[in-house]
């Protein structure tokens, strides 16, 4: 009994302060929750957010800082937008993932012109008009 009653209290504590993942893996489902006419994917958030922080990695270790901090104040805007997350065309973040994109499309150029391979920089082999093709969907019109 005290088990059961402990784990509830745990569970509403989680609940309470937002606790359930990376900050990125919170917006993610809260963009997963809105329904199929106000997203034009589904996104599998623990990869997607794992990928993202890789990449980030990827291009510090290479010298190329800046997206961990992109990234984040990109999160930090839908956070304070959340409400907003279904609306197509709310924009008020469109510029932090943008800046976020530029931070890593240097060292996706650089990889490329080096004839290295990395997943996350495939983006004008599937025809984005970058070399980065890790986007974030949360953004307006995606």
């Amino acid at each position: 009994m005290k088990l059961v009653l402990s784990s509830a209290v745990l569970g509403a504590v989680l609940l309470i302060t937002g606790c359930g993942g990376t900050q990125c893996e919170q917006v993610c489902s809260q963009y997963d929750a809105c329904t199929v006419a106000q997203r034009s994917i589904n996104v599998d958030c623990i990869d997607f957010c794992s990928n993202v922080d890789a990449v980030n990695a990827r291009a510090a270790a290479a010298g190329f800082t800046g997206g961990s901090a992109a990234w984040t104040t990109h999160l930090n805007c839908w956070s304070s937008h959340i409400s907003s997350i279904c609306d197509t065309n709310f924009a008020d973040c469109d510029q932090s993932a943008l800046d976020w994109r530029l931070t890593v499309d240097p060292y996706c150029d650089q990889v490329i012109a080096q004839e290295k391979f990395d997943a996350a920089c495939q983006g004008e082999f599937e025809g984005f008009d970058t070399n980065v093709s890790v986007i974030s969907p949360f953004q307006s019109g995606f």
